[in-house]
């Protein structure tokens, strides 16, 4: 989802219609701002697995033999583009790919906090544990883990909310960790 869209604010469920053999998810996450798929949310995708995984058995006999939910294709939209981005950077080996629509690499670089002047007055060593407290949130930093991994990067080109340099930045160089 993106930031302040409700589940059934958008016509998801429709747009990717299942390809014969396969499970489509979608968790809607749990908090409408901030870190919504790099922490809270992120446990329920993986809740959500859980649960279907239980209903499989059901599933199966319904005519989608086989079906492997350690292999995902990664989606999601804005804030959940930014989800897109963690999911994959940070758990690659269940990515069977990643399509990742205007979804920002960090918070800090979507919303930078640097420009607070009260940043200026905290002293550096306490800085640089606040920063490295959500480094793993910064998205941008492990792209190398997708070399391999399909990805398509999308984005508008009018955004005004998500700057497309976000999705031409994550191409860039995850282009640049694969050698070409």
């Amino acid at each position: 989802h993106g930031a302040g869209v409700g589940f059934a604010d958008v016509g998801w469920t429709g747009s990717l219609p299942p390809p014969p053999q396969a499970v489509v998810l979608f968790p809607s996450g749990r908090r409408p701002w901030g870190y919504d798929w790099h922490g809270p949310s992120a446990l329920n995708v993986f809740h959500a697995l859980r649960a279907l995984d239980a209903l499989l058995p059901e599933l199966t006999a319904g005519g989608v033999p086989g079906a492997n939910l350690s292999r995902l294709l990664i989606t999601g939209h804005s804030m959940g583009g930014a989800g897109c981005w963690y999911l994959a950077t940070h758990y690659p080996d269940l990515a069977l790919g990643a399509a990742c629509a205007a979804g920002f690499l960090s918070l800090q670089k979507y919303v930078p906090v640097w420009p607070r002047l009260s940043t200026s007055h905290t002293d550096a060593f306490l800085r640089a544990v606040l920063d490295a407290s959500v480094a793993s949130y910064e998205s941008d930093l492990h792209l190398s883990n997708l070399v391999g991994v399909p990805v398509l990067a999308r984005y508008g080109s009018a955004d005004t909310n998500v700057p497309p340099w976000h999705s031409k930045r994550a191409a860039r160089v995850l282009a640049e960790w694969a050698g070409s």
